[in-house]
């Protein structure tokens, strides 16, 4: 028994020391706690003094990435946006490569752009748009290494618009060799140099009130705000060799009658449109009748030029009778101011 209290007392002896021990490092770590707490309440301190600094760089970076935002924004909206950038190792990849040779000529001296409108093609809108661009295109060049190159537009709007330049150039040298020849036959049939002048005179008169009108017509009636581009070519061709078909006549009984007791050039072309009014007047309704079977076409050129064909014809039948007329009266005759004298005469 007094050896076992012999070991349990070297024991609790050893275990006294090691408390001892643990103790002392107990102790040491309450020392690093306090002395950590203080460097802890020393950088809080720091801390907050820092702090004001800290929110002014946050406001500064608030400004700028606000002025960022508005600089995107903008850019947005520019021209730069439309462009992009292109990595130099994608430029060599090969699908890359193949996409070149779509919109680049074999050697790489032409280039195609396709630009796509939000519009039908075939609407007066995308036709100017495309010579809008084409001009863009040749002024954006200028100053430039490409400024002699040499810009065409292709493509369904730019085709229509290159067929109206084409047929309005073409309709100014038709109309210009049709009066000539005509007026030139017309001298031979006259066998005068004014009377010519009257009747061609004339048609074009009923020619351009019959377009004024039918555009009157077709903005009111069918909600377009001009005419097809190719109606005042087909139109003016129609109305021209009608009319000088009907003159034709006129004047030809005109001389007829000169040799059946008609005297006074006056006299002549007042007998001469009272035998062919009448027929003027039947050919006129039918051929109106005939142009107006175009009419349920639906097509707008067919409708605008039938429209334009029988306005003209029934200004024709009105105003031809009357230029011709007073023409011939004032050419061959003057004015004849004697009716006033006789009359104070006769006074």
């Amino acid at each position: 028994g007094a050896n076992r209290l012999n070991s349990g007392a070297g024991q609790l002896y050893n275990g006294l020391a090691q408390g001892a021990t643990g103790a002392a490092q107990l102790s040491s770590g309450v020392g690093q706690l306090n002395d950590g707490a203080g460097q802890l309440s020393s950088g809080a301190g720091k801390l907050a003094n820092s702090m004001p600094k800290i929110t002014d760089g946050l406001n500064e970076a608030n400004n700028g990435l606000g002025q960022g935002g508005a600089y995107l924004q903008g850019l947005q909206h520019s021209a730069a946006a439309n462009t992009f950038y292109i990595p130099k190792e994608f430029i060599k990849n090969e699908m890359f490569q193949k996409s070149i040779d779509v919109y680049l000529s074999p050697n790489k001296k032409s280039a195609m752009l396709i630009v796509v409108f939000n519009s039908n093609p075939s609407a007066t809108e995308a036709t100017n748009k495309s010579q809008e661009l084409s001009a863009m295109a040749k002024k954006s060049l200028q100053g430039t290494a490409l400024k002699n190159a040499t810009v065409a537009m292709g493509g369904q709007s730019s085709k229509i618009e290159d067929t109206k330049t084409v047929a309005s150039q073409d309709f100014i040298r038709t109309a210009a060799i049709m009066l000539i020849g005509i007026g030139i036959a017309l001298m031979f049939v006259t066998r005068s140099l004014l009377q010519p002048v009257y009747i061609l005179g004339t048609l074009l008169i009923a020619y351009l009130c019959s377009l004024s009108i039918n555009q009157w017509i077709v903005k009111a009636v069918l909600g377009r705000s001009m005419l097809t581009w190719n109606t005042p070519f087909f139109s003016f061709i129609m109305l021209i060799a009608l009319g000088v078909d009907y003159s034709i006549f006129l004047m030809t009984r005109y001389h007829e009658l000169e040799s059946e007791g008609y005297d006074t050039p006056s006299a002549r072309i007042l007998k001469a449109c009272s035998i062919i009014g009448t027929v003027v007047i039947s050919a006129a309704v039918i051929l109106g009748g005939t142009f107006a079977a175009l009419i349920p076409s639906g097509i707008p050129t067919l409708i605008e030029v039938a429209l334009t064909v029988i306005i003209g014809l029934a200004i024709l039948v009105f105003i031809m009778p009357i230029t011709l007329t007073a023409s011939t009266k004032l050419t061959y005759e003057g004015i004849n101011l004697s009716w006033g004298k006789k009359e104070k005469s006769s006074k």
